[in-house]
């Protein structure tokens, strides 16, 4: 269906809070988020997100050690090309 830029803004709030929360360090935070590619507010929802992802600010990881291994892990992937 269509949706609302309010049901997108809301939508997409929720998940960068649920990805940023714990600076992402947590079990339930969001990995993927799959969008139809036929979906006609695809491009609509993905603007939303990035403006939201800039909008929001990174919380600080909780757990020792965590942002070593994500910069670890951002390295391996580079050097896989991406």
């Amino acid at each position: 269906g269509k949706y609302t830029e309010k049901e997108i803004t809301h939508a997409v709030r929720i998940i960068v809070y649920a990805k940023k929360l714990n600076g992402g360090s947590n079990c339930l935070c969001p990995q993927a988020i799959v969008i139809p590619k036929d979906w006609e507010q695809k491009d609509q929802f993905r603007k939303a997100l990035y403006d939201e992802l800039k909008r929001q600010p990174n919380q600080p990881v909780y757990y020792p050690g965590s942002t070593e291994r994500a910069q670890e892990m951002v390295k391996v992937y580079k050097s896989h090309g991406e």
